[in-house]
């Protein structure tokens, strides 16, 4: 059940979109504030590369101000439709390139720098994240898809069933498998 929060939120959104579909840059500006660390932090989640997660949300929020006048409010959330964007210029992205995604540490290092922490600190996360996107590896591609917009995007398990095209039962079995493989793994990870 959505809180009032989630609900005013909800309809602020709303109101950007139609006023966006109006032509209001502004409201264009809106949508884009809200939404791109999400977008990003997804896309991000999927390369694992700081140059190609800054393009290819770039490339959606291009799509987005495209299509947005064809986007109906009453059929899915907006959010779940911008991040069925998101999916396919990944899905594009290695199509093109055909390569699987990594996680270069330079790169994660620079989304975690932090003039205060210390070398070991950065040595530590940079071995933490190394080892959960091999742990990602072993998951299936659903259980990936499902923990990067849970996760990494944040979005809702409705939002994310809207997105996947899927239903809200289906996005809790995935998203609970993929957890208990995700352990197993990073078990694994830390015995050898």
């Amino acid at each position: 059940m959505k809180t009032i929060k989630d609900k005013s939120e909800q309809s602020k959104i709303n109101k950007s979109v139609r006023s966006a579909q109006e032509g209001s840059a502004t409201a264009i500006a809106e949508l884009y504030d809200y939404f791109y660390g999400k977008i990003y932090r997804y896309i991000y989640f999927k390369t694992g590369n700081v140059a190609d997660a800054e393009d290819l949300t770039e490339d959606v929020f291009i799509k987005m101000m495209e299509s947005i006048s064809s986007y109906k409010l009453l059929d899915v959330p907006f959010s779940s439709w911008l991040f069925r964007i998101a999916h396919n210029r990944i899905v594009d992205h290695y199509r093109k390139i055909s390569r699987k995604p990594t996680a270069p540490l330079d790169n994660i290092r620079n989304i975690t720098d932090d003039s205060s922490e210390d070398m070991e600190n950065k040595v530590d996360i940079d071995i933490s994240i190394k080892k959960v996107y091999s742990a990602m590896e072993k998951l299936t591609n659903l259980q990936q898809e499902v923990l990067s917009l849970r996760f990494a995007a944040g979005l809702s398990i409705k939002e994310t069933s809207l997105a996947m095209e899927s239903n809200e039962n289906a996005v809790k079995a995935v998203q609970h498998a993929a957890i208990a493989n995700l352990r197993k793994a990073l078990a694994q990870e830390t015995i050898t």
